[in-house]
């Protein structure tokens, strides 16, 4: 479901606290494997870095298939 938050990992003292959003759902993205339907697209932040920002991909059946890193975004 797009907009729903997950915390990817936590640390003690805040040394990491990467958080996914769900961004959309169900695409088909064009992959060296050919074209992948279903696919999960998720939003990545970081509270440790807040510029950092990025794209990961998920398809049924093969887990990450591309990452696409955004550039820094101005907070």
């Amino acid at each position: 479901m797009p907009g729903l938050i997950r915390h990817q990992e936590f640390a003690p003292f805040d040394a990491a606290l990467d958080i996914g959003t769900t961004f959309a759902t169900n695409l088909t993205l064009d992959t060296v494997f050919g074209p992948q339907t279903g696919v999960l697209q998720v939003l990545e932040t970081s509270e440790a870095e807040r510029k950092a920002r990025g794209f990961k991909y998920d398809a049924p059946g093969l887990g990450p298939i591309q990452e696409d890193r955004a550039a820094p975004c101005a907070v």
